[in-house]
């Protein structure tokens, strides 16, 4: 005879569980319905191999997003394409697009031109070595840990 362990004992009721809340024992030993259906959506059972891992498990997420520079996207410059409406189709000022594109500061480039697009306003600077996040955050007039959260 096979012993069930433990753990999927505990499994396989957690999600009837909550259909028992505010119930005494007595309404249940004689209550012959069958119990509801879990709603659409929820886990009605889980699995776990004998390693204790779970069957189904969800990607890891990181706790901190990627740095802004390796969010950096490319943009091919189209026909009729000017600073201003390829700044407003990524939600940026074009003074953004100006700071990330020196060949902008020129006038309009040529179509075909590849542009740089950060995920969001500011300004590229080159940090001289030294430099603290303190410092840049003193310049800048921004909060340090913001600076330090999106670089």
């Amino acid at each position: 005879m096979k012993i069930t362990p433990f753990y999927r004992l505990i499994f396989s009721l957690t999600p009837i569980l909550p259909c028992f809340a505010g119930f005494g024992f007595a309404s249940l030993v004689g209550n012959a319905a069958p119990a509801p259906k879990a709603p659409a959506g929820t886990i009605d059972h889980l699995e776990y191999q004998e390693d204790f891992t779970s069957v189904a498990q969800a990607p890891e997420e990181s706790a901190c997003p990627p740095p802004a520079l390796s969010r950096l996207t490319r943009h091919s410059i189209a026909p009729g394409e000017t600073v201003d409406s390829i700044a407003q189709q990524y939600n940026l000022i074009p003074a953004t697009l100006l700071g990330f594109n020196p060949a902008l500061q020129s006038g309009q480039p040529a179509v075909g031109t590849e542009l740089t697009i950060p995920p969001f306003n500011g300004i590229r600077v080159n940090v001289p070595p030294g430099t603290t996040w303190r410092d840049l955050a003193q310049r800048y007039d921004v909060r340090a840990d913001a600076l330090f959260e999106v670089n």
